[in-house]
């Protein structure tokens, strides 16, 4: 007994494209693709320097101010931060700052932080101060 191929050879090939039409399987090009997705995030740096303000009655304690940008492309809140006085490599002091969490600081935006209480003999010995801000990215919407 013989079998004839030739009325089997379009079932044959139509059975392996089939699996080849279902979800999940690659092809190439030629199809839509989703532009990417633009992330954005702040970038808080200092501006300028610290500047030490007024001294208490007593002496003991300054005020200081320093200023700080947005150099990113997103928005940040519950910005918050802290100065380091050094006196060459020797760290004097460190103090806290925060801005309220409510506050939304945009893209190229500059603000500043002004605070108490540096002591009297750490503004007085140092000679270089470092500022460092920490904050969380939110949307500018």
């Amino acid at each position: 007994m013989s079998i004839s191929l030739k009325g089997l050879v379009p079932f044959v090939m139509l059975l392996l494209v089939i699996p080849a039409c279902g979800k999940g399987v690659a092809t190439g090009g030629g199809g839509p693709t989703e532009p990417p997705v633009e992330e954005t995030s702040a970038n808080i740096v200092e501006n300028a320097g610290v500047q030490i303000g007024l001294c208490t009655d007593l002496g003991l304690e300054c005020s200081y101010s320093q200023d700080y940008r947005n150099v990113g492309t997103g928005c940040a809140n519950n910005v918050r931060g802290k100065i380091r006085a050094f006196q060459n490599d020797t760290l004097l002091q460190t103090v806290e700052w925060s801005l309220a969490t409510s506050i939304v600081i945009q893209p190229g935006e500059i603000f500043p932080v002004e605070d108490c209480c540096i002591t009297s003999g750490t503004a007085q010995a140092a000679n270089r101060y470092v500022g460092e801000a920490f904050w969380n990215n939110v949307s500018c919407g």
